[in-house]
């Protein structure tokens, strides 16, 4: 809850108008013992499920900003 007052004070100060996180969500730390690539194709399929598109790839927020 702190981080999240944190950033959207933050935020407004650049002029962020409105809410910035979603009710009924909760972090989730990765640990070492949880499956990594389930939980990143479960993140990456969100956009498929709500219909939004037909691939994950279609979703211009989905995946790396940037190719390392």
């Amino acid at each position: 809850g702190s981080y999240e007052s944190y950033v959207t004070r933050l935020s407004w100060n650049y002029g962020v108008i409105g809410k910035l996180w979603q009710r009924s969500f909760y972090d989730h730390v990765l640990r070492k013992h949880d499956n990594a690539q389930r939980i990143i194709e479960y993140i990456l399929d969100n956009p498929v499920k709500a219909e939004l598109v037909a691939h994950w790839q279609d979703w211009p927020w989905c995946g790396m900003p940037d190719a390392l």
